[in-house]
């Protein structure tokens, strides 16, 4: 929460975006950070099992975006495929094993001005682990990448009948 209440304090029209794992405690953390001042949190979920319709999840993120909200606690239906407004922060509520997850919810801030992400991770928990995790397959993939933009930079050879890259 301490976080959170930072951020919001810190400027004009603070937005913080929070990631969480579950529903479940996505209720839990909306409850807490209505409770922080300044906070105006709304959740952002999936359309299953009772969730949000596509309708109102595009709803509330116009509304977090004119300001009606500046905290939005979400499960990964906010991680891509959908227009958020820059954040001031990305608040990871615990650490993901993905890659490309990590990724997507870290470029959910900073796009028109420099923001902040933030990853919480418990002492002595499996969250070490999936933390680690994360960052080595990330270094992992960052390096693939850069490997195969240096043989795409070299152009193809041929040979055998084939062209390789």
């Amino acid at each position: 929460m301490g976080l959170v209440s930072r951020v919001i304090s810190s400027g004009e029209s603070p937005r913080v975006l929070v990631f969480a794992q579950y529903r479940e405690t996505c209720d839990i953390l909306s409850e807490k950070l209505a409770l922080v001042n300044g906070a105006r949190v709304a959740k952002l979920i999936g359309q299953a099992n009772g969730g949000l319709r596509q309708s109102e999840q595009i709803e509330m993120l116009d509304r977090f975006r004119r300001g009606d909200f500046n905290v939005v606690v979400s499960t990964s239906v906010g991680e891509e495929g959908l227009d958020i407004a820059s954040t001031n922060a990305v608040i990871f509520y615990e650490p993901v094993s993905s890659e490309i997850r990590t990724i997507q919810r870290r470029g959910r801030t900073g796009r028109k001005s420099d923001g902040e992400v933030y990853v919480l991770v418990a002492k002595d928990t499996m969250d070490e682990a999936v933390e680690k995790a994360s960052k080595k397959k990330e270094e992992m993939m960052r390096q693939r990448l850069e490997s195969l933009s240096r043989s795409l930079s070299k152009g193809p050879r041929v040979g055998s009948g084939q062209t390789y890259f």
